[in-house]
């Protein structure tokens, strides 16, 4: 027999979360438009952005605190320390990597 499982309870669900659509409402406030979830132009297109102002050239970030290992509320997990730790690591990493792809398209 199969359980229901409501996709807002699901350990990933790739729905917009609240610190995004209150950036998505922000930005319409004021009347920008913009792309969400977009590889930007000049990147590895497996890297992708939150929000993108293309005319701006602005790519946003909307980081949680656990994924981007926030160094002030970010925290492991008790089970599978070091694999946690090497995890994160890995995104922090790519995250700082990201950057400098987004960085040096931005100068080209």
């Amino acid at each position: 027999m199969y359980r229901y499982v409501d996709a807002g309870s699901a350990p990933y669900s790739p729905r917009r979360h609240a610190p995004e659509l209150a950036v998505g409402r922000a930005l319409r406030r004021r009347g920008l438009r913009y792309l969400v979830d977009v590889a930007p132009p000049g990147t590895n297109r497996r890297r992708r952005v939150d929000v993108l102002l293309r005319g701006a050239r602005i790519a946003w970030f909307v980081d949680g605190c656990f994924w981007h290992s926030c160094p002030e509320h970010g925290q492991l997990p008790k089970a599978n320390r070091e694999w946690w730790r090497v995890k994160l690591h890995g995104v922090v990493v790519r995250d700082r990597d990201t950057d400098a792809q987004l960085t040096s398209a931005r100068k080209t």
